[in-house]
């Protein structure tokens, strides 16, 4: 296994936007479990990192990274999946995290970009699926 930095752990809801831009990837690796406050909504920011490769994916429970809704000034959170897609967003909105479906309505589309590069590939584009809380990946051209 890679040595990877971490930085100290923090309750998921807890985390604010300009935390989530300082440290662009965070992570839940369970190794927290015995310090006081830790449960599975428990993540750390990976210091020292700054993209996403296939086997940080594998050393990791759970891999969050910043997005953010393309032509916009609006930011979030996502994991990636093994595949390198986003799953479990969550879009910081008046001080606070939201559903995505909680700002806009299921006939408009809402796009993603990766803001950290994933397995080598920057200005990727995601595209929402509503209902089914993730998203699938496609190239921007």
């Amino acid at each position: 296994m890679v040595e990877y930095k971490l930085g100290s752990i923090k309750n998921l809801d807890q985390i604010t936007i300009d935390e989530q831009k300082e440290y662009k990837i965070w992570v839940n690796d369970l190794s927290g479990e015995s310090e006081s406050g830790f449960d599975e909504s428990s993540i750390r920011p990976l210091l020292e990192c700054d993209k996403i490769t296939k086997t940080l994916i594998g050393d990791f429970f759970l891999v969050y990274i910043l997005v953010k809704i393309v032509d916009t000034e609006i930011y979030g959170s996502a994991i990636v999946s093994e595949a390198g897609n986003l799953e479990t967003i969550a879009i910081w909105y008046e001080n606070s995290w939201k559903e995505i479906e909680d700002i806009y309505s299921n006939d408009k589309k809402i796009y993603l970009e990766n803001l950290v590069p994933i397995f080598d590939e920057n200005n990727c584009v995601f595209e929402y699926e509503y209902g089914k809380g993730r998203c699938n990946a496609y190239r921007k051209h």
